[in-house]
C-alpha cells in the first residue's frame, strides 16, 4: 500500500496499491502488512487507519517502545518489526550484488 498507489504500478518489485484499492483487492484476514514509513511516529495513526479499514494484521515500531515504556507486546512487535526489516534490507543488498556482478 502506498500513497502514490494511484500513480506507480509497483514498488521495489512489488505491486504498489493505493489504500482504497488495496481496502477493495487483499484479503484483511491473511495479509501481514509492515509499515515501513521511515518517520516511526506517523506509525500508530496509520495503524489505527488500518485497523478501522479492517486490516487486521500489522507489523509496526510502537511509540511506547521508543519512549523506553514498552511492554511485552509492544517490544515483541518491535523486535519483529526490526528482524523483518534486518531481512529485507540483507534480501535487497544481495540482488543489488547479483544485478552489478552480471547475475540475475
Amino acid at each position: 500500500i502506498d500513497k502514490r498507489g494511484d500513480e506507480i504500478d509497483s514498488f521495489c518489485g512489488k505491486p504498489a496499491y493505493s489504500l482504497n484499492t488495496a481496502e477493495k483487492i487483499l484479503n484483511k484476514d491473511k495479509k501481514i502488512l509492515l509499515i515501513a514509513v521511515k518517520n516511526v511516529f506517523e506509525h500508530e495513526p496509520i495503524v489505527k487507519k488500518l485497523n478501522e479499514l479492517g486490516f487486521k494484521y500489522i507489523l509496526y515500531k510502537p511509540k511506547n517502545v521508543l519512549e523506553n515504556m514498552a511492554y511485552v507486546y509492544g517490544k515483541s512487535i518491535s523486535d519483529i518489526y526490526e528482524k523483518i526489516l534486518l531481512l529485507s534490507r540483507s534480501k535487497d543488498q544481495q540482488m543489488q550484488g547479483q544485478q552489478i556482478n552480471g547475475g540475475g
